[in-house]
């Protein structure tokens, strides 16, 4: 929107743009399920309870972690309901080495979802040492990833699924058997992460005006500043659902 005709060559051509499929964007707090699908993939559930989140800044190589306010010690089940930075920041970075290997293999991140498409990007995740903490610990509340939304949506259908591979097509395949399906997460991770996700929604969530009435809904709120030529903008952000 707004739509356009093709038969009208003089449209402006950034009506023409697919942004879903070829704009690149940091997904921001809209990727903390993925690293929770992580954590909770690497760690038993009984160690998995609370985090202490005080006093709302973690200090990492000289560069700060910061919640919108001090949450204190958090319920691991509440840290995508609160949106907490320090939280999911703090459980990926004990879980050991292979944080965006591992997201790389499961998830459409810094791949193509659709081969076909002309113009759609790559998508990119930055590599930090092991020694950068600071940047490992961004990646997991989505900055240091640039992804489409369309990439973001293959990823969350990925959880919706019920946790099995999900390629995207626009195309309608017309099969006579459906695809065996690739197991990619442990049916209790998902049941976790879609548990944790409907309290996005709830009323004491980011997302409460995502609720639609009769409908069970899940999802995840993400704010992210905008990047310009002279760094991240203060006043400008990209927000989502």
């Amino acid at each position: 929107f707004p739509s356009f005709n093709p038969q009208k060559h003089t449209a402006h051509s950034a009506y023409k743009k697919n942004r879903a499929f070829i704009d690149l964007f940091e997904p921001g707090s809209t990727f903390k399920p993925i690293s929770m699908s992580y954590v909770l993939e690497q760690k038993k559930a009984e160690n998995l309870t609370v985090v202490d989140t005080g006093p709302g800044v973690w200090v990492l190589n000289n560069q700060k972690v910061s919640d919108v306010r001090n949450f204190g010690v958090l319920k691991v089940d509440d840290i995508l309901m609160r949106s907490s930075n320090i939280g999911i920041a703090k459980l990926v970075l004990s879980c050991g080495h292979n944080f965006v290997n591992w997201i790389e293999r499961k998830f459409p991140v810094g791949k193509k979802s659709l081969a076909e498409y002309p113009g759609e990007p790559k998508g990119r995740i930055n590599h930090p040492g092991e020694t950068q903490l600071f940047d490992k610990a961004s990646i997991s509340y989505g900055y240091g990833v640039s992804m489409t939304v369309l990439q973001l949506a293959q990823a969350y259908l990925q959880i919706a699924n019920g946790g099995y591979a999900q390629d995207v097509s626009i195309i309608k395949q017309n099969t006579d058997k459906a695809p065996e399906k690739k197991r990619i997460l442990a049916p209790e991770t998902i049941a976790r992460v879609k548990s944790m996700m409907k309290k996005v929604v709830s009323n004491t969530g980011t997302g409460r005006l995502g609720q639609v009435k009769g409908l069970e809904v899940a999802g995840k709120t993400g704010t992210t500043h905008l990047y310009t030529n002279k760094g991240y903008a203060e006043d400008r952000y990209i927000a989502s659902f």
